[in-house]
């Protein structure tokens, strides 16, 4: 006899990350750093804030330029892709 489930709500539980493979760090002539990354979240909104970021020992105080929001399809899963503008030190 095979084993068989019978849920009737489908259970998850809820995740954000920013995706280490995403992140682009470049800086202009003032020394201005542009910062882009893609965060995955299950939430329609971010649960953390991503203005106060450490990469490679470098601390990075940004504000937002640009999002794009997806859903990847045939999933819960959301992508915020992020424009960032600050200073590193």
């Amino acid at each position: 006899m095979p084993l068989t489930c019978q849920a009737s709500e489908i259970l998850y539980e809820d995740f954000e990350f920013l995706d280490c493979a995403t992140i682009s760090i470049s800086y202009n002539q003032r020394g201005i750093a542009a910062v882009s990354f893609t965060v995955v979240s299950t939430s329609k909104t971010l649960l953390n804030s991503y203005n106060d970021l450490t990469f490679g020992g470098v601390s990075f105080k940004l504000s937002l330029r640009d999002i794009t929001v997806a859903v990847i399809p045939g999933t819960l899963v959301y992508l915020f892709q992020m424009s960032m503008m600050g200073f590193g030190c």
